[in-house]
């Protein structure tokens, strides 16, 4: 039988690595592009070529890409930026709401 505490995963949900691309819509009404990383029932992570304000209001937009499975739209606010390089930030968001 397998423990829940065997996995390294410890959070309430898991999350599922995509490596896809994502829409993302800021408070301003730009649309910037970029990499959703991973996807949890409670969260995202994806790669921008920009940062985001920890606090922003954001919409973020994933094509599934397969006619039966539904496109991804969430609304989600920003609490981690990380910059990855010159050029590269790494942003982790809360998801509020999901369909």
């Amino acid at each position: 039988m397998i423990n829940a505490r065997d996995y390294d995963e410890k959070r309430d949900y898991i999350r599922m690595k995509l490596d896809t691309p994502i829409q993302v819509k800021l408070d301003t009404g730009n649309y910037i592009e970029g990499m959703c990383l991973d996807l949890s029932v409670n969260g995202m992570q994806f790669e921008l070529d920009r940062a985001i304000q920890t606090g922003e209001c954001i919409e973020a937009y994933i094509r599934s890409g397969m006619g039966k499975v539904p496109d991804l739209f969430s609304k989600a606010t920003v609490v981690r930026t990380t910059r990855i390089d010159s050029d590269r930030y790494l942003h982790g968001v809360q998801i509020e709401s999901m369909h």
